[in-house]
């Protein structure tokens, strides 16, 4: 084995490592923005579900309170449930809602970043990682617009060489 060899036997697999790298580290920011459009959306759903309690908990506690300025102190020593703010219901609901999202949002992600595995694994294993269909109908598109383009050229030099 000469030197030659040996070098042209490292290049060719450092190229491959660094393709392989290449690829990985494209699905990793794949998985990072598909994991993104799981996140934000759910914590802007959370998010929207606590003000709205915190809204609802807010009036009545301050209904709870006009109704204890109006009525006087006497009323409420005589019958302090009658003015407590009815809350407990919107504090159960949005809890609820939040951890039935927080669920909903773990399993994508968890279904998201075991596919993310599966594929770098591929990749670094030298096997071919499927890629999304959708990439395929723009290649279409764009396929069809160099044969547009290409039957334009060759009537334009067509035109060239009957008016010559």
């Amino acid at each position: 084995m000469n030197f030659e060899t040996v070098v042209n036997d490292v290049k060719t697999r450092v190229e491959d490592v660094s393709n392989r790298a290449q690829n990985v580290a494209e699905l990793s920011l794949e998985t990072a923005k598909k994991a993104n459009g799981i996140v934000v959306p759910t914590m802007q759903n959370i998010f929207e579900k606590q003000t709205s309690a915190a809204r609802e908990l807010f009036e009545s506690g301050r209904t709870s309170f006009i109704k204890v300025r109006n009525d006087g102190l006497k009323a409420v020593a005589a019958n302090p449930a009658d003015y407590l703010p009815a809350g407990r219901t919107v504090v159960v609901d949005a809890f609820s809602a939040s951890v039935d999202l927080t669920t909903k949002a773990g399993t994508e992600l968890a279904e998201v970043l075991r596919k993310a595995y599966e594929d770098a694994l591929a990749s670094i294993n030298g096997k071919k990682v499927a890629k999304p269909a959708a990439k395929k109908t723009a290649r279409k598109a764009s396929s069809a617009r160099k044969t547009a383009s290409k039957s334009t050229a060759a009537k334009k030099s067509a035109a060239t060489k009957a008016s010559a």
